[in-house]
């Protein structure tokens, strides 16, 4: 692995090694985790955000600041406002024809966005996902 992998890798598996380093961003994105408990500190209230010490706050780490808002409860709600809208459509589950159509292809992309996307941001904060910088969409 060359140099910058190798210590991507190293901050993923212990970001306090290095906490005002390169483990300052995942550490930053943990914190409002832990401060909005259950209710959250309320619309515009992310103390994360606003005195910038999350990066990107708008695009990588917009699942943190939305904890921190609207805490636990929220993020819950959030997550089962996305799951109803991908169980709300309906899954083509058996083709009509052996030559796969226009929907069956938006169904892939639904699940592929549902998955990778949706599931990204949480995991980043969490810490189960390495942070890349990389926002979905």
């Amino acid at each position: 692995m060359r140099g910058y992998q190798r210590d991507r890798v190293l901050t993923f598996l212990n970001p306090e090694a290095d906490p005002l380093g390169r483990g300052y961003h995942i550490i930053q994105s943990k914190l409002p985790l832990v401060l909005a408990v259950i209710y959250g500190k309320g619309w515009l209230g992310s103390t994360q955000s606003e005195l910038d010490f999350l990066p990107e706050s708008s695009t990588d780490f917009i699942f943190a600041v939305f904890a921190e808002e609207f805490g636990l409860s929220g993020c819950l709600g959030l997550l089962a406002l996305y799951l109803l809208n991908y169980c709300s459509l309906p899954i083509y589950s058996r083709p009509r024809h052996r030559i796969p159509t226009v929907d069956y292809w938006l169904e892939v992309w639904r699940f592929y966005f549902f998955c990778l996307c949706i599931c990204q941001h949480p995991a980043m904060v969490i810490g189960i996902l390495p942070v890349v910088g990389v926002p979905c969409l």
